[in-house]
């Protein structure tokens, strides 16, 4: 039987404690401004929460911790099934999934791009180390490939708790990137096992769709290898592809919402996952438009980087005429041009990112 743990408010306040900023917080996370006055009257011993796995109370304890509270975590004696259970002065508010108009899609988009202006350059910074980061894990030999999809939850929980933070007046930091692995890490990698074995499946599946209605010769294909080539240009390929990307909106809507519920709201991996895809395809209108206005978001990051290109182009074709300065012109837009580049891709990975979080706020916590 897996151990229960419980947490217990010692009626102490720390050193940095802040009344208007725990009563807001607390309000928040917990839906009862009543009980957080109640807990600053407290001065003892006093049960907050119980029958919480060890990974539960961590995350507990930490959020508590960052409130002002001094808390410690014990492990629960088996309970006597004849004496009177005892009470909890906190449970959490429960978080129910609301289907939100159209045009919210929109403004997951600008509310991402609000929070990302707020610490712009820590914004990029942190894009840039989960880039680092995840090179470095996908150099480990055998292992590589596949701790990435089982640690990305992870680094998205932790993107998560910074724009918890963020959103709530706090600094970024870049220890937000690396937060996750204080929030129920367990369930965490468990969401990322599930995905990676659902591409597999879904891999699997795809393979074998084109093995039956591609036109394809197995005992021919050593005579006629351009017979794939050509199979590669039917129609049933498109619909290969069509029924693969299909498939693959489902794991990704299960994973859309989860690293956030766990984090944030403490749900289990499969619950974290479920009401993922129930939100997803509930407020599947609100999404398509979301869809469509990063879409627009992103051609327009790149419409500078076209226009430069066609300007180096023109400027090539001068400098083989009339002068060599042209050239050296066009060398240092192509600079620019890369300098630019990689801070859009690092934009677009920050928005995609952050507009999780707002949805993700809009859909469960209508706000």
């Amino acid at each position: 039987m897996e151990n229960k743990y419980k947490i217990i408010y010692c009626g102490e306040k720390q050193e940095h404690f802040n009344v208007d900023y725990f009563i807001k917080q607390f309000t928040q996370k917990y839906g009862t401004k009543a009980k957080a006055e109640k807990l600053l009257h407290i001065t003892k011993d006093t049960l907050l929460k119980k029958n919480l796995s060890q990974d539960e109370a961590k995350s507990y304890q930490d959020n508590m911790h960052k409130m002002g509270l001094v808390i410690r975590i014990e492990k629960q004696p088996n309970e006597n099934p004849y004496q009177v259970p005892q009470a909890e002065l906190v449970s959490e508010s429960p978080v129910f999934t609301h289907q939100v108009p159209f045009l919210n899609g929109l403004q997951w988009l600008t509310n991402a791009l609000s929070l990302i202006f707020r610490f712009p350059v820590t914004w990029l910074f942190l894009i840039l180390l989960y880039f680092f980061v995840l090179g470095a894990i996908s150099l480990i030999p055998m292992a590589g490939s596949f701790l990435m999809y089982f640690l990305g939850p992870v680094f998205m929980a932790g993107f998560m708790v910074g724009c918890q933070d963020s959103f709530h007046d706090e600094k970024l930091k870049i220890r937000h990137l690396f937060s996750g692995f204080n929030h129920n890490p367990s369930s965490l990698v468990l969401v990322g096992v599930i995905y990676f074995f659902a591409l597999v499946v879904i891999m699997i599946l795809s393979v074998g769709l084109g093995f039956l209605i591609l036109p394809i010769d197995m005992s021919a294909l050593g005579e006629e290898p351009s017979m794939i080539i050509q199979a590669l240009m039917t129609p049933q390929f498109a619909i290969v592809i069509l029924v693969a990307f299909g498939l693959m909106i489902l794991p990704y809507a299960a994973i859309w919402f989860a690293p956030a519920l766990i984090a944030l709201d403490g749900k289990e991996a499969i619950t974290a996952m479920k009401m993922s895809f129930s939100a997803c395809f509930k407020n599947i209108l609100p999404m398509i438009a979301y869809g469509f206005a990063m879409l627009f978001f992103y051609i327009l990051l790149f419409i500078p980087i076209i226009a430069a290109l066609w300007m180096v182009l023109k400027m090539q074709g001068l400098a083989l005429n009339q002068a060599t300065l042209l050239m050296t012109t066009a060398k240092g837009v192509l600079i620019c041009i890369l300098i630019y580049f990689i801070i859009s891709v690092l934009l677009m990975t920050a928005v995609l990112i952050a507009s999780s979080y707002t949805s993700y706020r809009d859909i469960f916590h209508n706000e």
